[in-house]
């Protein structure tokens, strides 16, 4: 009987627990993927004042992708990187606060870039902002 009544009040601790669990994992994943996406940004913009050229950053909202490219001294578009957001995560291009035109950002190679604000949210609704200035400024907001 002593067993049956401890196994009971496991069982309403552990229910109490997982929904906050869930919640707690989402919002680690949507933190992760915004501090990724900050440091592939500042990635972007320092690669272009090294490399004398400009650097854009696609994103393709209905995938949750994004691509870094440049283009070569030769004029041609150099892929560098080509990445997915996690399954739960997208980029949510809906959102009124979503400003990026053509679903794009260039970094020059004066450290300048083309103003936006990318939304990044979550399947359950959380969302995270990162704002892109005209002078290169890469911060993010809620």
């Amino acid at each position: 009987m002593e067993a049956l009544v401890v196994l009971s009040i496991l069982s309403i601790a552990a229910a109490a627990v997982a929904p906050n669990l869930f919640a707690w994992r989402a919002n680690m994943r949507l933190q992760s993927t915004i501090n990724e996406l900050l440091g592939e940004l500042h990635s972007a913009k320092s690669l272009a004042a090294k490399h004398n050229t400009t650097v854009s950053v696609e994103f393709e909202p209905a995938e949750s992708r994004y691509k870094i490219t440049y283009v070569d001294s030769g004029g041609h578009p150099v892929a560098l990187k080509r990445e997915a957001l996690p399954p739960e995560l997208r980029i949510d291009s809906a959102h009124p606060d979503y400003t990026l035109d053509n679903h794009r950002l260039t970094f020059t190679s004066r450290g300048g870039a083309s103003p936006g604000t990318l939304v990044v949210s979550h399947l359950g609704g959380k969302n995270k902002k990162i704002v892109i200035s005209s002078i290169g400024k890469i911060r993010t907001g809620n």
